[in-house]
Parts: C-alpha cells; sequence; structure tokens
C-alpha cells in the first residue's frame, strides 16, 4: 500500500465491522453471488479493496469469480487475478447438478457482465506463474487456493518480490488447521513484519451466509532487502 498510517489501519478494522453487520458496496446480487465464500467474506472484502483508490489488488484462486467481483466492483483497482481454473475439470461432477457453468466459465460470464477493465486474468497454476506478468507492486493479496492443491508456504514466498513495502494479506479458509500451519511457517521468513488486524473462524464449514471457512487480515511490512536475499536463495 502506497501509505499505511494507523487512520489506514483503522479503516480496515472499520470494513471488518461494516462487514460483520452485512454492509458494504454490495448489492444484493453481488453479495449472493454463488461461490465458495460467504456474504460477510465479500462485505469486507468489497470494503477493504475501498479503502483508498488506486490500489493493486492480488487474488491468488478466483474459482467462480464471486470474490473477485466483491473486490472491483464500485472500487477503484488495479487487479491481477491468478487462476488455472481445473477444479471442476478435476471433480466434473461437482456443482453440475443444478446447470452452473464451470469454473472458468463463470467467471468469464462475470467479467462480460461488469465489463471490469482493470482486471488481468493469469490462466496458471499459481506456483507456476512468472510474478513478472504482474506489473506493479500489489497493495492488497487475497490468498484462497484451495488447500489440497497448493502449499501455502511456498506460494507466498513465491510472490514476495511483488509484495508493496506494506501489503494487506487476506486469508480464505481460515478455519484450516493446515493453512494457519502453513502461514505460521511463512512469517518466520526474514525481513517481514505482520500485524494481525482481525480473524474470525466459522462455526459451521462452507456457512454461505457468514464468513464461509473462516477469514482473515493481515499488515505486512517488509524489508525489501533481506526479503531481495530471501527470493535469491529459493
Amino acid at each position: 500500500m502506497k501509505t499505511i498510517t494507523q487512520l489506514t489501519k483503522n479503516k480496515i478494522i472499520e470494513a471488518f465491522h461494516a462487514a460483520e453487520s452485512d454492509k458494504s458496496g454490495l448489492r444484493e446480487f453481488e453479495r449472493d453471488l454463488y461461490g465458495a465464500s460467504g456474504r460477510k467474506t465479500r462485505h469486507a472484502i468489497n470494503n477493504i479493496c475501498g479503502i483508498k483508490e488506486g490500489l493493486t489488488y492480488l487474488e491468488l484462486g478466483v474459482y467462480r469469480g464471486s470474490t473477485l467481483v466483491a473486490a472491483n466492483y464500485n472500487n477503484k483497482l488495479t487487479t491481477y487475478a491468478v487462476d488455472d481454473f481445473t477444479m471442476d475439470i478435476k471433480e466434473p461432477k461437482q456443482y453440475k447438478e443444478s446447470g452452473w457453468n464451470n469454473a472458468r466459465q463463470a467467471t468469464v460470464d462475470l467479467l462480460n457482465r461488469y465489463k471490469f477493465s482493470n482486471v488481468n486474468i493469469i490462466e496458471e497454476e499459481a506456483f507456476k506463474v512468472d510474478v513478472k506478468k504482474i506489473a506493479k507492486k500489489v497493495d492488497i493479496i487475497h490468498y484462497d487456493l484451495d488447500e489440497h492443491h497448493a502449499n501455502v508456504e511456498q506460494i507466498l514466498r513465491k510472490y514476495l518480490s511483488v509484495f508493496d513495502k506494506h501489503t494487506v494479506l487476506m486469508f480464505s479458509n481460515w478455519n484450516s488447521n493446515g493453512v494457519r500451519k502453513a502461514f505460521a511457517q511463512f512469517t518466520k521468513t526474514p525481513g517481514i513484519e505482520i500485524e494481525p488486524l482481525f480473524e474470525k473462524l466459522s462455526n459451521n464449514a462452507g456457512d454461505n451466509m457468514n464468513w464461509y471457512n473462516g477469514f482473515a487480515v493481515f499488515l505486512f511490512t517488509l524489508n525489501t532487502k533481506e526479503v531481495e536475499k530471501e527470493v535469491k536463495n529459493d
């Protein structure tokens, strides 16, 4: 983020409290889009991505595009979104009983509907992406990769070079012990200072009305020289 101040952090915390009360810039349609995210998760993402204009947002794990829409709706962002869109292909019977399109087509349809001109889709597996395709330093990252198909620590270390000096990291699937443990390991990376801003665990897995499988937000401050050494050593 270009400038982090206590006021900015306060705005992020206020964004969370607004989401708790089912408030954001989303209309009912965007709030209730079909996808693997909860109503309050989408409110929080929309609110946080709207704390300042001109931010750069990176979404790791798009799936069907519901949180991608939440981030960009009525917000002025530059967005990079990474997904290889293979989840429904690997599990062909999933989500087909009600006639839903596969994940890639669902995302394309949403992008066509909203005509977002600032969304750059990188259709690759997250760990194989050339991060030079992300042309700007990133202010906000939403990590929402399927925990069974991605290594949290390895993925975040791979993208360290595109973190700005101050970066907000939003985590979905925070209920997962595996995700939390891998993130804890990542926090040991030299050159990183981490401040937890809020976290919310879900009482019920896949709770569409609330936080789905949990949600957490952290503020990163990076020592660029230390991080560059770490990236070169990987």
